[in-house]
C-alpha cells in the first residue's frame, strides 16, 4: 500500500476539488476499512458508483461521476478523511478502537453537504437552489483479513436537513428533515504496485420527519468501485 506525505500542492488540489464538485446528492459510500491509515501518511482513492432508488421521491437508476477520497493518518489509531465528487463533499474521522490479526473495530463520525444549483432556466420558471446537509455516526468492523483481502461491514445511522432557495436568493424556506440508516459491505483487495481495489455496496433506508413538498421515504442502493494508491 503506497503512502504519500501531504504537501501544500496536494492540499490546494483538495480544496479546489471541494469547491468545484459541491453538487449532487450525498453518498453513503465510505471506501475504507476499520483500520486507519498510518500516522503521518496519506492515502488517495478514486471511485465511480451507480445508485438505484425506490421511494416516494423518485424511482430509477443513476450513474454517478467519479469522486476523490483522501485519508490522512494523524495518530496510531486515528485518521481523517475528505471526499469530494458529484455525490457531494464530506469530512470524517475514523477512530479505531480495537484491532487483532483478523478483526478491527472503529467508529466514524461524518458530516457531508451537497448542492443542486439551477444557474440557468430556459423555461422561464423560477430558479430553485437546494442544499442538503447530513451527519452520521458510522460503525465499521473488519470481519476477515488475509494477506491481500480485507472484508469490512458498516452501519451508518444519520440525519439530514435540506434547504431550498427560490428565485435568485429572495426567498428561503426549509424543505425537509429526517433520518436514515445505511448498511454497507466493502472489500479491500491489495494489488501489485502498492495499489488496491475497493468495491462497496450500500443499502440506505430514509424517512422524513418534517416533510416538504417532496417526501423522500424509501430505499437507495449504491454500488461502487474505488481504486486506491
Amino acid at each position: 500500500m503506497r503512502r504519500y506525505s501531504l504537501n501544500p500542492s496536494i492540499l490546494t488540489v483538495c480544496v479546489l476539488a471541494v469547491i468545484v464538485t459541491l453538487v449532487g446528492c450525498v453518498s453513503p459510500s465510505s471506501y475504507h476499512t476499520a483500520r486507519t491509515v498510518d500516522s503521518g501518511e496519506t492515502e488517495i482513492l478514486l471511485a465511480l458508483e451507480g445508485s438505484g432508488s425506490t421511494s416516494d421521491f423518485s424511482d430509477g437508476v443513476q450513474v454517478q461521476h467519479p469522486s476523490l477520497h483522501i485519508r490522512r493518518g494523524v495518530a496510531d489509531t486515528i485518521d481523517l478523511g475528505l471526499s469530494a465528487g458529484s455525490t457531494g463533499t464530506g469530512l470524517d474521522a475514523n477512530f479505531m478502537l480495537a484491532e487483532s490479526d483478523e478483526i478491527a473495530f472503529s467508529v466514524n463520525p461524518y458530516g457531508g453537504v451537497a448542492g443542486v444549483w439551477e444557474l440557468f432556466r430556459d423555461d422561464g420558471a423560477a430558479r430553485e437552489d437546494v442544499v442538503l446537509a447530513t451527519a452520521q455516526l458510522g460503525i465499521f468492523v473488519d470481519v476477515a483479513a488475509a494477506d491481500s483481502v480485507t472484508l469490512t461491514l458498516g452501519g451508518k445511522p444519520g440525519v439530514f436537513h435540506q434547504m431550498e432557495w427560490s428565485g435568485f436568493g429572495e426567498s428561503e424556506r426549509q424543505r425537509m428533515r429526517g433520518y436514515y440508516v445505511a448498511g454497507s459491505a466493502g472489500m479491500r483487495i491489495d494489488l501489485e504496485n502498492e495499489m488496491h481495489l475497493f468495491p462497496e455496496v450500500n443499502v440506505l433506508w430514509m424517512d422524513d420527519i418534517q416533510p416538504g413538498d417532496l417526501p423522500v421515504d424509501g430505499v437507495i442502493i449504491t454500488v461502487g468501485m474505488g481504486l486506491g494508491f
